[in-house]
């Protein structure tokens, strides 16, 4: 975890999965605190393009049983504000769809999630992008003009997209 908090390369990656599915807590603080870091040095469209490299590396890594996890599995007690959302936020890329839809449910009273939650307002799976949906509702209830204008690059992509209508 030291190495990937270095800034290492996106294919190692996964083993921060590894490490919050399955590590112990400390292992599981050392890896929200790694995606806080690098979470704080994301804007929108730096928050896109790790979504797409996420997705391009991330596995489902074969010996575990994401099936049995839930988000709440991911994390370790007394965990920070900044290290719960980077949780959070990195698990609305997981490549399981629970995992995601869990995500963005729990986001939908973090307005400085806005932009991890419009992503996957374009989801491929359907439920996600429902859960999506409901929490953009309850953000753009309580987000203030910065939040909103730091996600327009995001707002701009959806607009472009086949699987959401922003009309």
């Amino acid at each position: 975890l030291l190495y990937l908090s270095k800034g290492s390369e996106v294919d190692t990656w996964p083993l921060l999965d590894c490490a919050l599915a399955q590590g112990t807590d400390e292992q599981k603080q050392a890896a929200a605190h790694t995606l806080a870091e690098v979470l704080a040095g994301l804007n929108a469209d730096g928050l896109v393009a790790m979504d797409l490299r996420m997705r391009a590396t991330t596995s489902m890594e074969w010996s575990i049983s994401w099936r049995t996890l839930g988000l709440e599995d991911l994390f370790a007690k007394n965990l920070s504000l900044a290290e719960c959302r980077a949780v959070l936020v990195f698990s609305t890329f997981h490549p399981n769809g629970y995992i995601r839809e869990q995500a963005v449910a729990a986001l939908g009273t973090d307005s400085q999630a806005l932009p991890a939650v419009l992503l996957r307002c374009n989801d491929w799976v359907a439920q996600v992008r429902q859960a999506a949906l409901e929490s953009l509702k309850q953000l753009l209830d309580t987000a203030d003009g910065g939040e909103i204008a730091a996600a327009l690059p995001i707002l701009e992509k959806l607009r472009r997209s086949g699987r959401c209508r922003m009309d």
